[in-house]
């Protein structure tokens, strides 16, 4: 909502810009100056200028031009601009101005902006923040100095100081006369929609999002109406990515100008450039963009649990998933869960000091091959918080159940965190043909750099292999091989983290062979993820049958909520 004052105060700049510049060659080669140019020609009405730099005495020239147009009204009566210093740092090409803008009156100023047409090779198309140099029109950014006030009145007596930045790209002339005009857009509106004060929003962890916000003012139509969109392309996160002033979408409060998006992470490192649109019902647009760079958290902690009970018959018959945060409700909890067992189970002791009770509960199920299982308590985006997941087992077909109604429940201790809970369920089906296992070892550095899966039915096998894997150095886990056999798989050599390998199941077909079916597991773009190379591993052991095996491994590309 600023970017017509914002454009008189480019003046400041541009002043700063032909202090210290000296020579023939294109690289403003001045020493560091501080100070307030020598200004001529002060006192000019409203017309079309062009400022021009005299390095035999660091003098600057405003005269006026011809100009193309009727001027508005005078404005330099709100409108005082001050470089208190700058600096020329050679090694960056940028000039660190210290600015102020005031306005000395106690009546207000409306719509006050500068327009700057031409700085040496450098055009100014739109009133964006970017200006075109150079045969190719390249489009540059600059920093101007923001007055943040609301519908660009210019309160009396405001002060406002900052410190700005302009970079002057090689092959531009910093001391090339500037071309520019004051004008001002009361009373007559201004009829593009204004795209300003973009910012980037970061949800560290758990949450694990990015947002960004951007105030867009019409001063013919409300917010409402107003088509808003970001393109994030550069990111991976789309081209056409709506925009939302509801309150719901990190936009602060609901039709208040500022709109806002929210997306997943893809790369943490980098910087990117979004550019966000703005179309009115008339179809007038603008647009500004934003440098976006993502931020590198620290990884959280892992969060420790531990079983408390886990079984299928519980004197509480119905669905619950809930957390118990005190003795007395976990006293009142435990009474009713035992009360169909004699004796009552002792309750176990919990320190609810620092920890509470997660309480999975399926309800009445129809046979004994229904069960629960916990499987996980990790950080969520989801929640931006913590979520505890579960599996909820089902039976196929062809297994072999007792009817008796049981109720399948896991109980466990969590932390307790300042941080929301929640619960997250995955139906699973018991498959009763396939095998039990257990991994034994998993990782994302092996000793093989190829793709491969092994079968290993002898002792002798399995240590010449887990010697070849892991470099050698330490003994194997153990196997029984006279009741069990070991498989394992490695993925290859990769580019980063976040590659691993997923066993589904062992299961006989209809051709009775042994199926072993897994995935080798690749991280997609939105997964945040260490340019490392490393080597995915997986070794498990399972119960030992005669049968042919088959391998079935496939690629699969997750995504990070």
């Amino acid at each position: 909502m600023k970017s017509k004052l914002v454009m008189l105060v480019c003046l400041a700049f541009l002043l700063a810009l032909a202090i210290g510049c000296s020579g023939t060659d294109e690289s403003p080669s001045a020493p560091d100056k501080a100070g307030n140019p020598q200004i001529m020609g002060q006192g000019l009405p409203p017309l079309y200028f062009i400022m021009e730099f005299n390095p035999a005495d660091w003098s600057v020239t405003i005269r006026p031009k011809e100009m193309p147009r009727e001027a508005g009204f005078d404005v330099t009566p709100w409108a005082k601009v001050t470089i208190l210093s700058a600096v020329w740092i050679p090694s960056e090409r940028n000039w660190y101005v210290t600015a102020q803008l005031r306005n000395t009156s106690q009546f207000k100023g409306y719509g006050v902006w500068a327009v700057f047409t031409e700085m040496g090779l450098k055009v100014l198309r739109n009133i964006d923040g970017f200006i075109y140099y150079g045969p190719q029109q390249k489009r540059v950014p600059f920093i101007a100095i923001r007055k943040d006030a609301p519908f660009r009145e210019f309160p009396g007596y405001h002060v406002e100081t900052q410190e700005v930045v302009i970079h002057w790209p090689i092959g531009v002339e910093s001391w090339d006369p500037i071309e520019f005009y004051i004008d001002a857009s009361w009373p007559d509106p201004r009829p593009l929609p204004m795209v300003e004060d973009l910012s980037q929003v970061n949800f560290p962890p758990p949450c694990y999002h990015y947002a960004i916000q951007a105030h867009v003012q019409d001063f013919q139509s409300p917010s409402a109406d107003l088509t808003v969109w970001a393109d994030l392309s550069s990111y991976g996160a789309g081209d056409n990515v709506p925009m939302f002033d509801d309150g719901e979408h990190a936009d602060l409060d609901a039709n208040d100008g500022i709109f806002g998006a929210e997306f997943d992470p893809g790369s943490i490192f980098g910087t990117y450039t979004f550019t966000v649109y703005a179309k009115d019902p008339q179809n007038n647009s603008m647009e500004n963009d934003l440098l976006f760079g993502p931020i590198e958290f620290p990884p959280l902690p892992p969060i420790q649990w531990d079983t408390i009970e886990q079984g299928t018959q519980s004197g509480i018959h119905e669905e619950k998933f809930e957390l118990i945060k005190d003795h007395d409700s976990w006293v009142a909890f435990w009474d009713m869960h035992g009360s169909n067992q004699f004796p009552p189970p002792p309750l176990p002791d919990v320190d609810f000091e620092t920890k509470m009770v997660a309480v999975v509960m399926l309800g009445p199920k129809p046979d004994s091959c229904y069960t629960t299982e916990i499987t996980n308590v990790d950080w969520s985006s989801e929640n931006c918080g913590i979520m505890v997941y579960y599996n909820a087992v089902y039976p196929e077909p062809d297994c072999l159940c007792f009817d008796v109604i049981n109720y399948p429940y896991h109980f466990i201790t969590v932390p307790k965190s300042e941080f929301e809970y929640g619960f997250k369920g995955t139906d699973v089906p018991l498959i009763c043909n396939c095998l039990e296992w257990t991994e034994l070892s998993q990782g994302p550095m092996s000793g093989i750099a190829e793709q491969g899966e092994w079968q290993f039915t002898d002792q002798k096998s399995y240590e010449a292999f887990w010697d070849q894997l892991t470099g050698g150095g330490s003994e194997p886990p153990y196997v029984d091989f006279d009741t069990q056999m070991v498989f394992a798989f490695t993925q290859g050599t990769k580019p980063s983290s976040g590659y691993y390998i997923n066993l589904i199941d062992i299961c006989l077909n209809d051709f009775d062979e042994l199926e072993v079916n897994y995935h080798r597991m690749i991280p997609g773009a939105s997964c945040m993820v260490l340019w490392v190379i490393t080597t995915p591993y997986l070794v498990v052991a399972a119960e030992k049958d005669p049968s042919p095996v088959i391998f079935k491994g496939v690629d699969e590309v997750y995504e990070c909520d």
